[in-house]
């Protein structure tokens, strides 16, 4: 029997799966404890990555903190921006938290600086 080939998004998710690990990866049982025990993390529970096209590609709790070369690493494998969406506004595009680029660069955004201001306990700073 033949193999049916994997649309370019199965691939994605496959690429995807490889460099974070399983889809609906939990971090923790406990977000406050996790958030109490890494002040300096930003951390997003229930993050869902999109690819440019605006398509779930992951999902999961991330400490983008921790997480930071390998979502680099993604991004460079797909060669495309991935953003990262706190659970909250997964169906905006324009609300997304934070991105990496070509894989050479990270930059967070709109919503990372709110976010920060509300959540006293981020001191998140790239040199």
């Amino acid at each position: 029997m033949f193999k049916k080939k994997k649309s370019k998004l199965e691939e994605k998710k496959s690429k995807a799966e490889k460099v974070l690990g399983i889809p609906g990866k939990l971090i923790s049982w406990s977000k406050s404890g996790y958030r109490n025990n890494n002040p300096k993390n930003l951390v997003i529970f229930n993050a869902v990555l999109k690819d440019k096209d605006n398509k779930e590609i992951w999902s999961g709790d991330m400490d983008v903190t921790l997480d930071e070369e390998k979502l680099m690493e993604l991004a460079k494998i797909l060669g495309e921006k991935i953003y990262i969406y706190p659970e909250s506004s997964r169906f905006n595009k324009n609300e997304f938290f934070a991105y990496s680029t070509d894989g050479t660069d990270f930059e967070m955004g709109t919503f990372y600086t709110d976010y920060k201001k509300i959540h006293n306990i981020l001191t998140y700073d790239r040199k």
